[in-house]
């Protein structure tokens, strides 16, 4: 992520050829730690958009 002290998101629109549309966030923060762990976190939520 940025090195200031934001957090920052995104949206992708996916479209199949039967125009459905789905929509996955992924949203990010700017952490100033250091992580000695593994840690998995979901960064995302794919949801349908209505039409």
């Amino acid at each position: 992520t940025a090195a200031g002290d934001e957090a920052h998101n995104f949206i992708v629109v996916v479209e199949d050829n039967f125009s459905n549309s789905y929509e996955l966030e992924f949203d990010f923060n700017n952490r100033n730690v250091k992580d000695d762990d593994l840690t998995i976190v979901p960064i995302g939520n794919f949801s349908p958009l209505l039409k």
